[in-house]
């Protein structure tokens, strides 16, 4: 059961279209929670689970260092187990997991822990879940609440409803459990299972939920606990029902617990947004047209090729290309000088556009020479929230996408959003990663 509530969440449909370390680190932790039960109960626990312990947890922290967080989880099971010898299973399992996790890092393996640290970007990632380095992406998570956004944006759409929901009622009726029966664990075996879980999805939370960066991928690890303590949940609530009804009851749940990922593979099932653009822009853009677009359209597929500032052949056509620099503007504001820790080199380029007066000329300058404007919902969600901090460009994406521009309209717009049997879910509250990698929005302006 907890199975099929874990395949029905969106973010697990989308994550096996593409190559992220944390599907290798969830896999480690569904696979150490499994033999975390087995060593809570006492007629087993034996050193292969010890063993198989330690492959599965190295393997999570060979994948990404936060694979740490199992570690309370780990320690729990084999305090709650009644087997002798308890300790030296403990140590075989951290030396197993400490030696792949090695093997998963081979900069730090090879070079040592200083090339780690500064050639390997730990400290840039650091500096990023930290909030003292601001890259532009990180734009979105400006002003959004610390410990609630992952159950708002993260959890309900990448988790999807029904698991978020039954899996925080697990979690909340487990740990009332918990408290009531601390001292039954040598008979209720459930208590040992489901407080181990908890330690589990408690760690991940409060080791992440506080970071700047808060992606949709990222709750991939905590959908395994969500998953085991939402089935328990289940299967507590209807025991005492008949066999049929009990049957019906998590039948028809569980389906509608699937609703979720079926509904976003609508998207896999439909042309890409970029291809679609892509294949309007041959029709109907003229060859020698001027196009502004934004940096990283995702345009670079056959038969357009809109990756960098010149376009270049596309089959018969060719068009000739500027580049929105928005990241020159965003490096060169007094949101980074202000706000970032971090050190920023400025070039001469930056110190030409320091004051919004220069930043709107800039923008204004790049408009002059455009026939066309492409743009993405990826970089219009990232500076529109945040107008006074970058009026040029806000004011930019704000007068476009509202038809109010002077000189440019709206001429196209391509969006595919999750849905089933007819009916379609606007996701566009959702984490801007949970769009842009595999459904952005795109549109497509034309000068008056």
């Amino acid at each position: 059961m907890a199975a099929s509530l874990l395949a029905g969440a969106p973010v697990v449909a989308q994550s096996a279209h593409f190559f992220i370390a944390d599907v290798l680190l969830s896999t480690g932790a569904s696979v150490s929670i499994l033999f975390a039960f087995r060593i809570v109960q006492r007629e087993r626990g034996g050193w292969l689970d010890a063993l198989g312990m330690g492959v599965s947890w190295g393997i999570a922290m060979g994948s990404k260092p936060s694979g740490l967080f199992l570690l309370p989880g780990i320690a729990l099971a084999y305090s709650l187990s009644r087997i002798p010898g308890r300790m030296g299973r403990l140590a075989t399992t951290c030396s197993v997991a400490v030696v792949l996790a090695l093997l998963g890092q081979p900069t730090l393996l090879v070079h040592g822990v200083r090339a780690f640290v500064y050639e390997g970007q730990f400290l840039h990632h650091l500096g990023v879940a930290a909030g003292t380095y601001l890259p532009p992406y990180t734009l979105q998570f400006e002003n959004t609440p610390a410990w609630t956004y992952y159950f708002t944006h993260l959890l309900w759409w990448g988790a999807g409803p029904p698991l978020m929901l039954l899996g925080c009622l697990g979690g909340i009726v487990a740990l009332i459990y918990l408290v009531q029966g601390w001292r039954q664990w040598q008979v209720e075996y459930h208590l040992g299972f489901t407080a181990v879980t908890c330690a589990v999805f408690g760690t991940f939370y409060l080791m992440s939920a506080g970071q700047r960066d808060k992606f949709t991928r990222y709750v991939l690890p905590l959908l395994p606990s969500l998953a085991i303590l939402g089935s328990w949940f289940l299967v507590s609530l209807t025991k005492r029902l008949s066999m049929w009804l009990r049957s019906l009851i998590l039948i028809a749940l569980v389906l509608v617990g699937l609703v979720p990922g079926v509904m976003y593979t609508r998207i896999y099932r439909h042309l890409d947004t970029r291809l679609q653009a892509a294949m309007w822009v041959e029709r109907n853009i003229p060859a020698e047209s001027f196009i502004c677009h934004e940096p990283d359209l995702g345009f670079a597929v056959p038969p357009v090729g809109l990756g960098g500032p010149s376009y270049g052949n596309t089959g018969s056509l060719e068009y000739q290309g500027t580049l929105l620099d928005w990241g020159l503007l965003y490096w060169a504001s007094d949101y980074v000088r202000q706000n970032q820790s971090a050190p920023v080199v400025e070039t001469s380029e930056m110190q030409s556009v320091r004051s919004r007066a220069q930043q709107q000329l800039r923008v204004n300058s790049w408009l002059a020479t455009c026939d066309w404007i492409i743009l993405s919902d990826r970089f219009a969600d990232q500076f529109m929230p945040l107008p006074d901090e970058f009026e040029a460009i806000g004011t930019f994406y704000k007068d476009l996408l509202s038809n109010r521009h002077s000189e440019f309209h709206k001429v196209a717009e391509f969006r595919s959003l999750p849905g089933i049997l007819g009916f379609t879910v606007d996701d566009r509250r959702s984490e801007l990663t949970f769009r842009s990698f595999d459904h952005p929005t795109i549109w497509i302006f034309r000068r008056y």
